[in-house]
């Protein structure tokens, strides 16, 4: 299976880490899209986008740079391709599970191979494991687009859908297409990857600093406390989406942890 790695080119450091963290795993380097050169929004106060004129430029350069990333991917010969961002911590098992395919369960389209977040999610019950770790349908939002593994019918089906990009990658990959229900989408269960900056360290390395990711501005304390709380009522109606989706009495909320 063939890994590809999203870089700046203003990042040598990261690049080199990577390759040093996939020594023995075949991969390619993709050519980040710098957000610095785009036009959009600097910075957004947190509501999630839903038109292009309310993504920020870094949030469509990141995008663009998946998008990229499955272009190449569908000139390339492999059924499956794993695509990483370079701020990831990758667990020794990785290239175990890249030089092979027959863990993947048939059918399978998109696998969620990152912990993004230490929250409970939706997942339905184990279809198969390898090397200590299981598979799950995945049936709840878990954002996040550092790491996971594609297939090439939900390679090309996204490009052709995300010519203009209105929503966040993450949020396409891992929210959207799970209510349209039209690909077999999975959490491997550890995972096998984490960005630095979930995994609890009090500080990040200068070569680790996101580049391409969102930026945020603060919120004056009167609309954080008004945030947190709509917090609640946000989550209940989520869960509620996928209730009358069809997908809460299939699935049970685990916690996805990294190792």
């Amino acid at each position: 299976m063939l890994t590809y790695v999203i870089n700046l080119d203003r990042q040598p450091e990261r690049m080199a880490r990577m390759a040093r963290l996939l020594d023995g795993v075949s991969f390619e380097r993709v050519s980040a899209v710098e957000g610095r050169t785009l036009n959009g929004l600097e910075r957004r106060a947190g509501e999630v986008p839903r038109c292009p004129e309310e993504l920020t430029r870094y949030e469509l350069a990141l995008g663009l740079s998946h998008r990229e990333t499955w272009r190449r991917f569908l000139l390339e010969g492999p059924a499956f391709c794993c695509v990483l961002e370079d701020d990831v911590i990758l667990s020794p098992d990785f290239p175990a599970f890249m030089k092979a395919e027959d863990w993947l369960p048939a059918g399978a389209s998109i696998v969620k191979i990152e912990a993004f977040t230490r929250r409970r999610l939706l997942l339905g019950s184990q279809e198969c494991g390898f090397m200590g770790r299981v598979l799950r349908p995945l049936l709840s939002s878990h954002l996040g687009t550092a790491g996971y593994i594609i297939g090439r019918d939900a390679a090309a089906m996204l490009l052709s859908q995300t010519e203009v990009l209105s929503r966040p990658i993450d949020h396409i990959l891992f929210e959207d297409l799970l209510l349209e229900k039209q690909f077999k989408i999975y959490q491997l269960v550890p995972a096998l990857c984490i960005q630095e900056r979930m995994n609890g360290a009090p500080g990040l390395p200068p070569e680790l600093q996101s580049t391409i990711q969102s930026k945020k501005r603060r919120l004056p304390r009167r609309q954080r406390a008004l945030r947190e709380l709509k917090r609640p009522f946000a989550a209940l109606g989520n869960a509620m989406t996928f209730v009358f989706s069809g997908k809460i009495a299939a699935g049970r909320f685990r916690t996805v942890s990294y190792r």
